[in-house]
């Protein structure tokens, strides 16, 4: 063991130790993931709010063929559009992680990053008029 400090670098001193106050899972697949999330968002009191995602396609296919996509897109799970959900259910109170980077735009060096980890303080409701939202 000595002889294997004395020719690799010493990095701890980089390293940084947190305690954690919840314990880390990890899980075999995505599916037992979802599993796990909902069982703990079913356990926070208070009420749950769905968020249907707005999705469009573009370009020159025909109306009945960019309806079609659109029908079948609602149908795939995660695993096949970019880890992004149809539907998303928000409660306060619950811990959230970004699975995409968001630019804010507004904010120059500023922005959502994914892995990003925080808990709803709140949600703030409004409606969406129009042809193209549901």
């Amino acid at each position: 063991m000595s002889g294997l400090n004395q020719f690799s670098p010493n990095i701890w001193h980089l390293t940084q130790f947190y305690q954690l106050d919840e314990i880390m899972r990890l899980y075999h697949s995505n599916r037992d993931v979802d599993i796990a999330n909902k069982l703990r968002l079913n356990a926070i009191v208070g009420d749950i709010v769905l968020s249907k995602a707005y999705d469009s396609v573009s370009g020159t296919a025909s109306q009945k063929s960019k309806r079609k996509a659109l029908k079948r897109v609602k149908e795939f799970d995660r695993t096949q559009t970019g880890n992004l959900e149809y539907v998303i259910q928000f409660k306060a109170g619950a811990k959230y992680m970004l699975t995409y980077n968001i630019d804010i735009g507004y904010l120059q060096f500023i922005g959502l990053v994914n892995g990003g980890v925080g808990i709803l303080q709140r949600l703030e409701y409004c409606s969406v008029k129009g042809p193209d939202y549901q």
